[in-house]
């Protein structure tokens, strides 16, 4: 099953800085770690892929998730996962409580869609510990935005 990543923020000053890197390596590895259960194949077949967009609200106290949308076309479905962005710490120590935030917001969107996930729910301590420490998943020049914008 493919699982993709990708980033959309609406609000300006409201983002995470995580790289393209950062998505194409969480959905390689996520997609490793899951399959289609029974409820997704009865409700899409199994030639269909999952689309998770990562959002940030302010004002939020915990995830949200909206979705689905389902594209026949594409044979997608696609879910927006929102991080309480206020509840996450700014700068270089956003990584480990913004992951878990997003991973707890896979978990759901996964019960939701009918894809098991126990492997993942296995691995999560170990993939936020890489993620996090992995250089090439965050941009240096929108953390230092993100300190910036934090001050004022």
């Amino acid at each position: 099953m493919q699982i993709s990543f990708g980033q959309i923020y609406a609000t300006p000053g409201v983002t995470f800085p995580w790289t393209i890197y950062f998505q194409k390596r969480l959905g390689e590895t996520v997609s490793g770690l899951v399959r289609q259960g029974p409820d997704f194949l009865a409700r899409y077949g199994e030639d269909w892929s999952l689309m998770i967009r990562i959002s940030a609200k302010r004002a939020i106290e915990t995830v949200e998730i909206r979705g689905p949308s389902v594209f026949r076309k594409d044979r997608s479905v696609e879910y927006s996962i929102f991080l309480p962005y206020d509840q996450i710490p700014k700068g270089t120590d956003f990584a480990v409580p913004a992951l878990h935030s997003l991973l707890a917001g896979v978990r759901e969107v996964f019960t939701k869609v009918g894809i098991e996930h126990n492997d993942l729910v296995a691995a999560e301590d170990r993939l936020i510990a890489e993620f996090s420490e992995d250089p090439r998943t965050v941009e240096p020049n929108k953390i230092a935005q993100q300190d910036a914008s934090s001050n004022h």
